[in-house]
C-alpha cells in the first residue's frame, strides 16, 4: 500500500516505474489525492501490463483502517518528510515498511526503530530490490514488529506532552 498526497515531492512516480517488474502476485492500494492524480493514473496505464499486479487508485479515503488491515507492506517514496504519520500508522497496524532514505522523518523513524527497510531515493531499482528482499524475508522482518510498542510509545499523547512540558520547564 502507498498513502499520501499525490504530488511530485511524494515520489510515487518512482514506485509506478518499477511496479511492472514485480514478479509475484500483489494487490496494491494507492490512497491519496493531489495535483498529480490524473497524471499518475495515466502513467500507470501507459506501462506494460503485469498480470501479477492489480493496482487500485483511491482518491481521498476518510477511513484508511480497512486498507491498512488488508495490507502487509507500506511503501513510502517521499523526497522529504516531516513526522510521517502513514509510517506510524503502518507500525500500529503491524505492517512492514519500505521507505525512501530521505531527509526528515523516514530515515529517523525507520532507522531508529529497525522496523523497516530504507531504499536509495534516486535509484528506482533499489526500491524493487527492497520489495523483493521484503517478499523473501517477510516473516523475519515482520517478527521485529513485536517490539514496536517501545518505539511507538514516543508517539503517544501522554509521552509527547510530558516531554514537551519538561522542555518548557527548563526554559
Amino acid at each position: 500500500m502507498w498513502v499520501g498526497r499525490l504530488d511530485k515531492e511524494k515520489g510515487i512516480d518512482a514506485f509506478l516505474h518499477i511496479i511492472h517488474k514485480i514478479n509475484f502476485k500483489s494487490e496494491i492500494y494507492i490512497l491519496g489525492n493531489g495535483k498529480e492524480y490524473k497524471k499518475l493514473v495515466n502513467l500507470y496505464k501507459n506501462f506494460k501490463r503485469n498480470h501479477f499486479i492489480k493496482i487500485k487508485f483511491m482518491r481521498y479515503v476518510k477511513n484508511t483502517q480497512k486498507f491498512y488491515s488488508k495490507s502487509h507492506i507500506l511503501i513510502n517514496t517521499s523526497h522529504f518528510e516531516g513526522s510521517n504519520n502513514s509510517i506510524i500508522e503502518a507500525f500500529n497496524n503491524n505492517l512492514c515498511v519500505i521507505g525512501s532514505n530521505s531527509p526528515g522523518g523516514n530515515r529517523e523513524i525507520i532507522s531508529d526503530s529497525r522496523l523497516g527497510l530504507l531504499y536509495n531515493l534516486n535509484v528506482h531499482l533499489d526500491l524493487l530490490k527492497k520489495i523483493n528482499f521484503m517478499k523473501k524475508n517477510y516473516y523475519k522482518i515482520h517478527s521485529k514488529l513485536k517490539n514496536k510498542k517501545y518505539f511507538l510509545k514516543k508517539f503517544q499523547e501522554n509521552y509527547s506532552h510530558s516531554k514537551t512540558f519538561n522542555i518548557l520547564k527548563k526554559i
